[in-house]
């Protein structure tokens, strides 16, 4: 099976398609959408940590989920709070559901299933708890979304009464700001020039003198960046670009698309990924300084088809427990987050293997200098240790509260960090060793309240026995970093790409891979626009408007070099 047929709520009808919008309505913009950051993405994190912890691990909800009231609704009643200035105004909930899938989605409804306003109000109207509970259990999820956004933070060490970010992490000003078509204008236009720098990388190996040569490079990842803008599959979404587009613009077949994914096997398409990347890195100031260290994770993506071998069970999420699970290889810098490859994986097993793999791509590829890679407890495993030191590459792994960090976590005083070289790793089975340092959880560190050590504890290779405390406490504090890869692999999957159904590894590879390009792209215009608008940051630029700006690039005008603007 190379696509499966996706049920009727998830598929949309190619009907009267919506004009472009660059920008969301203003009367739906929070007071904290700053930067890159649009509303939605703040909701669905409220409503994720609503159903995740608030309801069931508060006091607020005598029990969680509800026996006789679908959970959708209490998740409703939320994001009324959320979004209405009206607490009436059951009308503009819905519509607001029907703009938005990804917010449908994460509340618990099918975006082509919105119940009519009346509905909602009847249901919202029934609920037990009253008004000043549902306004308590919004507040907490808002906060907890706006802390994950400003300080990039996972939403799981929060817990269910989470903390106030900081007001003046929550302001910007608009003296002089960027206008809307000017802002548009030149992110259409640099995107092009990234996208004339990548594509040799990441094209298809077609003669371009054939006969039947029909289709450039760049056709293919603007119908994909059209696909994801329009949160759709490969099939409506050429309808749709066919409709939308003059005759000038080649569209595709999406057949074509999966075809040519096919020919190249996994460990190609990876490697595909990893040189664009790295072409996209060596524009000037685009990389971050040097050494670039790392971030090394294991992510999920949802599956509605059929049983697969390749997917694997996962808790009740997007009405699915099946996910394909991908080890993803990122920068892990403060300003510069880039996502350098990707590939899915079978088992758990095979977590040190991918990263092998990964580290000797991007080592070749890349023309910078590598420092240490990033893991949490999860890498926590004697073959992660061993792939590391086999490649060369230093490592920060947390550690778990067990045998050697234990035992170091328990004798520590509250304020001391310390640090302990040459222990046994339960997950050697030989003599090896590694070090292990502990610090202090950082003031106002997300969760430290809630935690039963008043410590972190790293496993390493570094020294870590005779070195000053400031030395841990860099470490310590560096590893921060690496929480904020977990919000860029987030939204590489939920803006970056659109659906895909196909069940070929090849071909849900290149998707990834294609989004991982355009999460970059977006990175990198973040950090370049800027100098363009005379040092200006206070526009935003969403990953909405980058998908448009990929779509509308003219490529060849940038390989020709005509109207560079940087």
């Amino acid at each position: 099976m190379d696509e499966y047929d996706p049920p009727d709520h998830l598929q949309s009808e190619v009907t009267d398609p919506p004009k472009f919008e660059h920008n969301a309505s203003p009367g739906r913009l929070s007071p904290y959408a700053i930067g890159s950051v649009h509303p939605a993405d703040v909701h669905c994190l409220a409503l994720l940590h609503f159903q995740n912890t608030i309801a069931p691990e508060s006091s607020l909800f005598t029990e969680w989920p509800p026996s006789e009231d679908a959970p959708q609704w209490y998740c409703l009643a939320i994001l009324r709070e959320l979004v209405s200035d009206d607490d009436t105004d059951y009308r503009s909930l819905a519509d607001y559901l029907a703009d938005t899938p990804r917010v449908a989605r994460e509340a618990g409804f099918s975006p082509d299933e919105i119940p009519h306003y009346s509905t909602i109000s009847r249901h919202l109207r029934a609920l037990s708890p009253g008004d000043a509970v549902f306004t308590e259990a919004a507040t907490r999820a808002d906060q907890a979304a706006r802390y994950t956004v400003m300080y990039d933070r996972p939403l799981d060490d929060l817990g269910p009464d989470p903390p106030e970010p900081e007001p003046e992490h929550l302001e910007w000003t608009a003296d002089d700001p960027v206008d809307v078509g000017e802002k548009m204008e030149a992110a259409t236009q640099v995107v092009g020039e990234l996208l004339a720098l990548t594509m040799p990388a990441l094209g298809f190996d077609r003669d371009q003198l054939a006969p039947n040569y029909q289709y450039r490079t760049e056709d293919f990842y603007r119908l994909l960046a059209h696909i994801a803008l329009e949160d759709c599959y490969a099939a409506n979404g050429a309808k749709l670009l066919r409709w939308q587009t003059d005759d000038a613009v080649a569209v595709p077949p999406p057949a074509t698309l999966r075809s040519y994914a096919r020919e190249y096997e996994v460990e190609e398409l990876e490697a595909k990924f990893i040189r664009g990347t790295c072409r996209l890195l060596e524009r000037e100031e685009l990389l971050p300084e040097e050494p670039v260290h790392l971030a090394y994770d294991i992510t999920d993506v949802p599956w509605y088809g059929d049983d697969h071998e390749w997917t694997s069970g996962g808790r009740q999420s997007s009405n699915t427990t099946s996910y394909w699970k991908y080890a993803v290889l990122s920068v892990a810098a403060p300003d510069r987050r880039y996502v350098l490859g990707a590939t899915p994986i079978k088992k758990e097993n095979e977590t040190a293997d991918a990263l092998r793999r990964l580290i000797r791509r991007v080592s070749t590829y890349a023309d910078f200098e590598l420092g240490h890679v990033y893991c949490d407890r999860g890498m926590y495993r004697g073959d992660v240790v061993t792939t590391c030191r086999e490649e060369g590459i230093d490592f920060l792994i947390q550690a778990k509260d067990t045998g050697a960090p234990g035992e170091l976590l328990d004798r520590l005083d509250d304020d001391e960090p310390d640090g302990e070289n040459g222990v046994r790793f339960a997950g050697f089975t030989g003599r090896d060793q590694v070090n292990v340092f502990a610090h202090p959880i950082h003031e106002g560190e997300i969760g430290s309240e809630a935690r039963e050590k008043e410590h972190v504890a790293w496993i390493t290779d570094y020294d870590v026995e005779d070195v000053p405390d400031e030395k841990l406490r860099k470490y310590a504090y560096q590893f921060r970093d690496r929480w904020q890869v977990e919000t860029a692999i987030r939204q590489l999957k939920h803006d970056f790409q659109g659906r895909c159904g196909s069940s070929k590894r090849a071909v849900r590879t290149f998707y990834f891979g294609a989004a991982q390009m355009f999460y970059n792209y977006w990175t990198a215009l973040k950090y370049e626009l800027p100098y363009h608008f005379g040092g200006r940051e206070n526009f935003q630029l969403t990953a909405t408007d980058v998908l448009h700006a990929i779509r509308e690039a003219d490529v060849e005008r940038a390989r020709t070099g005509t109207k560079r603007i940087i």
